[in-house]
């Protein structure tokens, strides 16, 4: 969905520590590799930063394992999925969810296109929600809207599925273009149930999370991360529709799970390289760390 913030040097939605060293949460030590490249950066991208956790894996010779929650149709040249990148990379595998049956139809084809998609790539036709459904009511802008519409942007036509009605209304999509279907929703932990699936049944095993859900997008990463093996290097959500008190009780979770996390543009971005949730923690131990080094 096109950007609708500008860029400021500062924002309350940022906290960015100095790079500490290694963070014992952080497994593999990817997380804290990107960080110490990007912590003085004054507002990484998240493109800048997947890309920087593909080359933390390249450097251990390690295949990146992806869950990617709202893929759409998969026409990257159109949307600002940070992701994209990923995907196209053979050391990547990746899971992407996408409940609306014809998008998910597109994006499953797109993806095949990619090499050595049948082993390391899955489309699911499934929408990420806190509990499990079979045929959970979700809103869509009709087919009909693009036939009077045509000249509409992308996001428009394809990105405003949403399980709230009222998201598309906020949009301004008339009610007589609003279509109701059902899709079939899965619950965190299922994610690591799929038969076939290219990241395996170990939630510990997930480097990267990846959520674009119009407005659901704090719940669902905090359900996720509710499981306590899953902590991901990288954690990237849209934060643009998401209201203010639930968004700082989202950040202050991932800051108490020891992520760093700054804005950027409609999303979110978020590293596992803080060493304590708390700030006052974060300074001290870095001010102990720049003393250590003076010393050696």
């Amino acid at each position: 969905e096109k950007s609708s913030e500008t860029e400021e040097t500062s924002d309350w939605r940022d906290w960015k520590p100095p790079w500490n060293g290694s963070v014992e949460e952080d497994s593999r030590g990817l997380a804290s590799r990107v960080w110490h490249e990007l912590h003085t950066v004054e507002r990484p991208t998240a493109a800048q930063t997947t890309k920087g956790l593909l080359a933390a894996s390249s450097s251990i010779n390690h295949s990146l394992s992806v869950i990617e929650v709202g893929g759409c149709d998969g026409d990257w040249a159109k949307t600002n999925d940070p992701v994209q990148e990923l995907l196209r990379n053979d050391n990547v595998r990746a899971m992407v969810l996408e409940p609306v049956p014809k998008l998910w139809k597109e994006l499953s084809e797109r993806l095949h296109t990619l090499h050595g998609a049948d082993r390391r790539l899955l489309a699911l036709n499934a929408a990420l929600c806190v509990k499990p459904g079979a045929a959970v009511p979700f809103y869509v802008v009709s087919q009909q809207f693009a036939v009077d519409y045509p000249d509409s942007e992308h996001w428009v036509l394809r990105e405003l599925g949403s399980f709230n009605r009222r998201h598309l209304r906020r949009h301004h999509i008339p009610n007589k273009y609003i279509e109701t279907i059902n899709v079939p929703c899965v619950a965190p932990q299922q994610l690591f149930e799929q038969s076939l699936s290219p990241i395996g049944h170990d939630a510990s095993a997930v480097d990267a999370l990846v959520v674009d859900a119009e407005g659901l997008d704090g719940e669902l990463v905090l359900s996720t991360l509710a499981i306590k093996s899953f902590r991901p290097a990288l954690v990237v959500f849209e934060q643009k529709h998401i209201p203010r008190k639930e968004l700082e009780r989202v950040l202050a979770e991932l800051r108490k799970l020891h992520y760093v996390h700054w804005r950027e543009g409609d999303h979110m971005v978020a590293l596992l390289a803080a060493h304590s949730g708390n700030p006052s923690d974060e300074q001290q131990q870095q001010q102990q760390w720049q003393q250590q080094q003076q010393q050696q």
